[in-house]
């Protein structure tokens, strides 16, 4: 009945239908014989394979679909979310969400196609000026790889071949960081893999039968390996998950394949074989004239790249995958105009981030404008984003452009998007929609050529459950999602970031830098870091206050936060004094209190605020925060 239903609706707003399909095996049977633009997809289905197992099927021919639910529990959000679909509808449906949805749905399929189309042709217009142009070895690899990545995700690219002059051959990229590239020639092959260049020249001379351009992940993944030795040796060396392998026939190259390795298993699909099918010439041309070169190069940056790393390397410096996977993000929507939504906890750097997609976009010259929706009185949202006239309410003396025409031909960033108020959500939705604002007080509307970036550290897929937040909005702004991870997922860059920081934070106090001491380091890398980047640099500044001049960071006072029991009174302790007690207690009560105020999230008074969690007055606590100079910002 639902699906009569649906398609009803659907012939008259004058989409055309293909038709109903009960099970996954009936879909794929339908979609064989007429790929259709979108599909609408019931995560129950009859059989024992659910509309999810049918939607992976889906994502990898390229087709939309929107899911259809009789219910929107956060469970069903995740599993949804999880195999990226282009919108969500929760049953009963009523026409208005329907169409709704698909026109989300269309748009953010047109904008990841536009975005894809971008990136492969600057590619291919990239590799033809590098084929062309005289240029260094160094340059032309950093550029190679630079431009490659933004299109097809890549943790080592090796190409292997022979020539008449100089025999067998290998040129290796691997990613060592944003933006930074090892290459690996034939010897530092044999040293990676301990093997004599003799070993490696066999190696390279067992070339495989099969040359077409193939994907291989999974269990297709273990059977490659098992018939090319020289992409077995390379995942013992270096562990992949993936692999895009093809052959280049060139008559100055004998024997040339390339290899596209990934340490994930998902991260490459048909399009990026289609990619490298579509440029493996223009990358043997390539090729042809790195290999008249000796040098080994260590790149960091190229022609456009670098400009990705300036803004965020401040507080984001690391070579974590997860790091790195949101830098790529950064990097491939950053021209674009498409409206970005960015989500994470507290301290991540989310207006960091912004900045810097601003700061790479061709809107660069013109206005970054920045709103914190949580911190606006809820009386003014309104008239701040949009303005007002003059007499629109009691104290509006004067007409006054809002944030949205302030920032025309620029970027706005809205934090903290998910406390907006839902009637404002309508507004910011007919905004996006009409690329026009509508000012308190007037009937006219005026042009906003603006980007959107938002950003939360809400689970807005909850919050749309809970009617918090609205559907269409969400799919809106979420066209381009980057998700930063937290600095307890990515440990293995603390080290790196609390030295830049030490640096930068020293240099600020005009003091020398002497390193961070050992058992720092290792205390460091310990803690779950509640408060993210922003109380790992607090936690810097403290201890380089604390440790003096002339010598190593060491802490000196024990890290504590959500979770964990504040303890730095020591019962076997013998005090000399009252006051040395007093010291005590009090240190013990300023940790309570920077407690209370991470897990709610800087707010004081109300319902989940650090007053009510602390069972003090919000007066009370306020006085104590301006005595200690506390900021509660720090820890919104």
């Amino acid at each position: 009945m639902v699906a009569n239903d649906l398609e009803i609706m659907l012939e008259a707003a004058g989409y055309e239908t293909m038709g109903i399909a009960g099970s996954v095996k009936a879909a794929l049977e339908e979609i064989s014989k007429n790929i259709p633009d979108l599909v609408l997809l019931d995560i129950q289905l009859q059989g024992t394979l659910s509309g999810i197992d049918l939607a992976r099927q889906l994502k990898t021919r390229h087709i939309a679909f929107v899911y259809l639910s009789a219910n929107s529990d956060q469970t069903t959000l995740q599993k949804a979310k999880a195999t990226e679909p282009y919108g969500f509808l929760v049953k009963p449906v009523r026409p208005k969400d329907l169409l709704v949805t698909l026109d989300i749905a269309c748009y953010r399929h047109e904008h990841s196609l536009e975005s894809f189309l971008f990136r492969k042709d600057r590619l291919r217009r990239e590799l033809a000026l590098l084929v062309n142009e005289p240029n260094d070895r160094a340059t032309i690899l950093s550029r190679f790889a630079e431009s490659l990545q933004m299109v097809v995700p890549f943790d080592f690219l090796c190409f292997a071949f022979s020539t008449h002059n100089a025999g067998h051959q290998f040129i290796g990229l691997y990613r060592s960081g944003f933006n930074e590239y090892q290459e690996i020639n034939k010897p530092g092959l044999g040293n990676i893999a301990a093997k004599g260049i003799s070993d490696v020249d066999l190696l390279l001379s067992n070339v495989p039968v099969h040359q077409s351009m193939q994907q291989f992940t999974e269990d297709a993944y273990i059977h490659f390996l098992e018939e090319d030795p020289l992409a077995h040796l390379l995942h013992h060396c270096y562990f992949f998950q993936s692999v895009i392998r093809g052959g280049i026939h060139l008559p100055a190259l004998q024997h040339c394949r390339v290899y596209v390795f990934n340490q994930e298993a998902n991260r490459l699909d048909d399009r990026h074989v289609s990619v490298v099918e579509e440029v493996r010439e223009l990358m043997g041309r390539l090729m042809i004239g790195i290999s008249q070169e000796k040098k080994t190069i260590s790149t960091r940056v190229g022609a456009e790249g670098g400009n990705v790393a300036r803004p965020i390397v401040g507080k984001f410096m690391g070579k974590s995958k997860s790091i790195l996977h949101c830098l790529d993000l950064v990097a491939q929507v950053a021209p674009l105009n498409t409206s970005v939504l960015i989500t994470g906890e507290s301290g991540t750097g989310k207006e960091l981030f912004a900045e810097a997609i601003h700061q790479l976009s061709q809107r660069n010259r013109q206005p970054f404008i920045k709103i914190n929706c949580a911190a606006l009185p809820y009386s003014l949202v309104e008239s701040e984003l949009f303005g007002y006239e003059k007499g629109a309410f009691t104290g509006a003396l004067t007409s006054r452009m809002g944030k949205f025409e302030a920032a025309s031909g620029g970027t706005i960033f809205l934090d903290e998007i998910g406390e907006m108020s839902l009637d404002v959500q309508a507004k910011l939705l007919r905004v996006l929609q009409e690329k026009k604002v509508q000012r308190v007080g007037s009937h006219k509307m005026i042009e906003a050529d603006v980007r959107i970036i938002a950003a939360t550290n809400r689970n807005l897929e909850k919050a749309v459950a809970e009617h918090q937040f609205r559907l269409d909005l969400y799919f809106r702004l979420n066209v381009f999602p980057i998700q930063l991870p937290p600095l307890r997922d990515r440990k293995e860059d603390i080290a790196l970031l609390a030295d830049h920081l030490g640096r930068q934070i020293a240099g600020a106090m005009g003091r020398d830098y002497y390193g961070i001491a050992p058992e720092m380091i290792h205390a460091l890398e310990q803690y779950d870091w509640p408060g993210n980047v922003r109380e790992l640099e607090n936690v810097i500044e403290r201890a380089l206050i604390i440790s003096g001049p002339n010598r190593a960071m060491t802490l000196l006072q024990p890290l504590t936060g959500l979770g964990t029991t504040v303890n730095t009174l020591n019962p076997s302790r013998k005090f000399s004094t009252i006051d040395e007690i007093k010291q005590r207690q009090e240190q013990y009560e300023r940790e309570l209190i920077e407690a209370a105020l991470h897990e709610s999230k800087g707010k004081i008074r109300g319902i989940g605020g650090a007053a009510e969690k602390l069972d003090i007055k919000p007066t009370t606590l306020e006085s104590k925060l301006i005595r200690w100079g506390i900021l509660k910002e720090d820890f919104q």
